[in-house]
């Protein structure tokens, strides 16, 4: 296929990811909020925000490893893409093994509820919710090697939609969980129970393909992973500053305040992210595009391109956000059926802070 449509097809895979993390965004807030109250909620966040801090043990070795694959099958050099597949699995097979171990010892160890000020969860299910959280975060790491085969070997499409699919079958169960029992353990235990069966689809897949890119993990040196580590390093610390901007931020709000003010945060937080949602939606939308642009090397229409995305972007960002400015309140009540209350000085101030990365990004 050509370039152009393999660019299509993965940009439509894209869109697709965008569109269902929105709805699913959109649709499981209200949900949660009409089978929990808002503490149970804000407790919900705080401990999943914790579980969710075990994304950084990859130590950028997973990003770093997917571009030296990508770079290995572009050479044709088959054998030593296969030696490196499988000293990443191995790899992240151990630290997910250590890692949940860590977890699942200082979790029941550590005063968690004290410190993330959680009254209504007891603190076996609080453990319960941490450790499940932590297994699906760490069995990303392994499950990654194994999913972006299709992208490594020049399929990023069939990567995105395996994921797509995973994050459906993720929703679907967390609303089963939530309707069939609603306790935080029994949902907690849908995330890493999508994860494994979506992975055992793609296991399948790449079996039944016979192409000799299923990772065996008996292959491989660990010295392959020495020339990985410049690249992880800078990897590492965008995950590290990721972590601390998403999730940091929810629990120093619980540590503080509590777990309403938590889901005030995060809700509020949520709404004020939308004129950024449309910024990267035109930029996604365009990319194509502007990849072709710059291969042929038109850089006056390449150049004139980008002048009308960003003003194009950034009007929108602005009208949606002054917008939100004054109606924000009233789409959170509505959004949350009243349950979240809302200081519209802190949506004020997260929407200001908000715009100038939509100036950046475009």
């Amino acid at each position: 296929m050509s370039f152009l449509g393999n660019t299509l097809r993965s940009m439509t895979a894209l869109l697709s990811s965008q569109a269902i993390n929105a709805m699913a965004g959109l649709l499981l807030v209200p949900i949660f909020l009409a089978r929990w109250s808002s503490q149970e909620y804000g407790e919900w966040l705080a401990v999943t925000s914790l579980g969710s801090a075990v994304t950084w043990l990859d130590f950028g070795i997973s990003n770093a490893g997917l571009n030296e694959l990508a770079s290995e099958h572009g050479r044709g050099n088959h054998t030593r893409y296969r030696e490196v597949q499988a000293i990443l699995t191995k790899f992240f097979l151990l630290v997910a093994g250590v890692a949940l171990a860590l977890v699942a010892v200082t979790g029941a160890w550590l005063p968690l509820r004290e410190w993330l000020n959680v009254h209504r969860m007891s603190r076996g299910a609080l453990w319960s919710v941490l450790v499940l959280f932590s297994a699906r975060f760490l069995l990303v790491l392994p499950a990654s090697q194994i999913i972006s085969a299709y992208r490594t070997t020049g399929n990023m499409a069939r990567t995105t939609w395996a994921w797509n699919w995973i994050s459906l079958l993720t929703h679907l169960l967390v609303l089963l969980a939530l309707w069939w029992s609603g306790s935080p353990v029994v949902v907690a235990a849908m995330y890493p129970l999508a994860l494994a069966l979506g992975s055992g689809v793609v296991i399948v897949d790449l079996w039944n393909a016979r192409t000799g890119f299923l990772p065996v993990p008996t292959r491989g040196h660990w010295a392959l992973l020495v020339p990985m580590l410049p690249a992880a390093i800078q990897f590492s610390a965008i995950s590290i500053a990721s972590f601390m901007t998403l999730h940091g931020s929810l629990l120093v709000v619980s540590y503080s305040l509590g777990a309403v003010a938590v889901a005030q945060f995060s809700v509020v937080r949520t709404v004020s992210n939308v004129p950024q949602q449309v910024t990267r939606l035109i930029i996604a939308a365009l990319w194509p595009e502007i990849t072709l642009l710059g291969s042929r090397g038109t850089d006056n229409r390449l150049a004139r391109l980008h002048y009308a995305v960003s003003g194009i972007a950034i009007c929108l960002s602005a009208a949606v956000g002054g917008w939100l400015w004054f109606a924000g309140d009233f789409v959170v009540g509505i959004w949350t059926s009243g349950q979240v209350p809302v200081q519209p000085g802190l949506l004020h101030i997260l929407i200001a802070i908000g715009i100038p990365g939509v100036t950046g990004r475009a």
